[in-house]
């Protein structure tokens, strides 16, 4: 038996087809709505980052007099000692310090090759919620500590400018609980002295946040 296709079946079929098709659309449109969403979705959390490295980057860091490491402490004694047998002591004894800053900056180097300390101070700003406008190194480095004269510790003299504040913060004098080495085992260890100005710088970024600077 043939079944004749009827006006009503016709016009059953038209709105089965527009059906079919505005459901289509529909669907094309949210798909592409929800691809949109997710897309700006990644963009606005991709640029928190981008963002933060950007302001971390404009943050002005400048060295105060003295460029290079210093070392103070041994030569420094030992100069002292000299000064009161021969002219020229405390000279001779600063030049004990030098070279031994010199010893440690190249090991530092020798692990670390492109070492400075404005980047290891940006590192660290990297991973901090601060407000720095102006950050000034007055000095860095290391010296001998009061737990004995082989005794070394990091030493850092920065000054933090922050929302018209200003914080100084000396390591290791402001701080308890120092870690130090014996000079011996630092005289050719570049790791533990990178490793010892890491957490000095660590520990005064710390500081001066706490300290107005949040």
């Amino acid at each position: 038996m043939i079944i004749k296709p009827t006006r009503h079946s016709f016009f059953f079929f038209l709105a089965y087809s527009s059906a079919n098709t505005s459901i289509h659309i529909l669907a094309i449109t949210v798909r592409h709505l929800v691809i949109k969403i997710i897309g700006l979705f990644f963009c606005f959390f991709s640029l928190i980052p981008l963002s933060a490295c950007q302001s971390t980057s404009q943050i002005n860091i400048q060295i105060q007099g003295k460029q290079s490491l210093s070392f103070t402490g041994r030569g420094a004694a030992a100069g002292a000692m000299l000064d009161s047998l021969m002219p020229g002591g405390i000279a001779i004894g600063i030049a004990i310090d030098e070279g031994i800053a010199k010893d440690f900056y190249k090991s530092i180097l020798d692990y670390q090759p492109d070492f400075s300390i404005q980047k290891l101070i940006h590192s660290h700003l990297k991973k901090s919620h601060s407000n720095f406008d102006h950050i000034e190194i007055k000095s860095y480095g290391f010296r001998t500590s009061s737990k004995g004269e082989n005794q070394i510790s990091a030493w850092l003299d920065l000054q933090f400018v922050c929302k018209q504040n200003v914080v100084d913060v000396a390591y290791p004098s402001d701080f308890s609980d120092i870690a130090t080495e014996d000079f011996d085992r630092l005289k050719n260890n570049g790791k533990k002295l990178f490793e010892m100005l890491d957490e000095a710088v660590y520990r005064a970024l710390q500081s001066s946040i706490n300290n107005q600077c949040k």
